[in-house]
């Protein structure tokens, strides 16, 4: 199951406890119909209704499971590429939440949490706005073109998996430790994820040189092939270990022939998720709070995502 879908059956789960969606009768037919998809009603009502009525009395439904309902009309919406009408979806559902969520924070701030930090994976942020002292709106927020945003990932997601399945493992867990709010593991496995990925490039006479090689090889930066040619790299790599990343920059700027503008611009990303995970307790420590958290995953996800599209299309 590729992460995205793991992320959508778990926003399914927390939907399915009572307050998120209001045990009502016609509430997901009405959030169904809102965003254009009243035929996915029709194909799963049985799971999305709390009752069903026979000779006028109303009788609870034993198969009512809003996962159940969700989570297939997730996973049909997936497998017929239709991202714009997930992002609708999980749109309406989080307008929609039931205002007990809000007004007993203490009891679901848990799952309010880990589903806005889920939303958040998937390029969507739910805000709740007071409006005064006897109540509050729900909106949720979507970044511009998240529906190409999801096809892309999940292309990447799909690519990873078939070919680098150790470099998918370790991208999963950055967004498993996000949604359960490890912020720092997360960032230090979207930093794995970058070395793993572009180890993959190194080229096969220079199995035992570092991950930077791949970085430079995969970006044009660097298109040697000979013994001679991997010795134009050892400069590049003898200044990173002897500087330190601070001075990466400069490096980059005065040591070599090229700009070398893709190479630096992602090991500076590299450099901040190791500041901000690995390293982030050595000399000062440096503070991390979950929107720079998500930044990271964002541009660690970008970065593979261009990776998968440069070597498949």
């Amino acid at each position: 199951m590729k992460e995205q879908e793991i992320i959508l059956s778990q926003i399914s789960a927390i939907y399915d406890i009572s307050p998120f969606v209001k045990y009502e009768d016609g509430q997901m037919k009405m959030i169904l119909k809102c965003c254009g998809l009243g035929e996915y009603y029709d194909k799963y009502s049985e799971y999305l209704e709390p009752h069903y009525y026979n000779s006028g009395y109303q009788n609870k439904n034993p198969s009512y499971r809003i996962f159940l309902g969700l989570d297939n009309i997730f996973s049909d919406l997936m497998n017929d590429n239709c991202q714009e009408k997930i992002i609708a979806l999980l749109t309406e559902l989080g307008n929609n939440i039931g205002p007990s969520v809000i007004a007993n924070e203490e009891l679901y701030k848990d799952s309010f949490i880990k589903l806005n930090n889920l939303y958040n994976l998937l390029g969507l942020k739910i805000e709740v706005i007071d409006i005064d002292i006897y109540g509050y709106k729900i909106n949720v927020v979507a970044h511009t073109c998240q529906s190409e945003r999801l096809a892309d990932d999940f292309g990447m997601e799909k690519w990873l998996k078939n070919y680098y399945p150790a470099v998918y493992a370790i991208y999963k867990s950055a967004l498993e430790s996000f949604a359960l709010g490890n912020i720092v593991a997360a960032v230090e496995s979207c930093r794995s994820a970058l070395t793993g990925i572009f180890s993959q490039f190194k080229g096969i006479p220079f199995k035992n040189s570092k991950w930077i090689l791949g970085l430079a090889t995969e970006t044009g930066d660097f298109t040697g092939t000979t013994a001679e040619d991997i010795s134009l790299m050892q400069p590049i790599k003898a200044a990173i270990e002897q500087h330190g990343k601070k001075d990466i920059s400069d490096f980059f700027g005065d040591n070599l022939e090229g700009s070398y503008k893709k190479t630096k611009a992602i090991y500076s990303i590299y450099s901040m998720l190791s500041d901000y995970g690995t390293h982030s307790q050595e000399g000062t420590p440096e503070t991390l709070n979950n929107d720079d958290a998500l930044m990271m995953i964002r541009m660690t996800t970008d970065i593979l995502v261009w990776v998968y599209q440069k070597n498949t299309i």
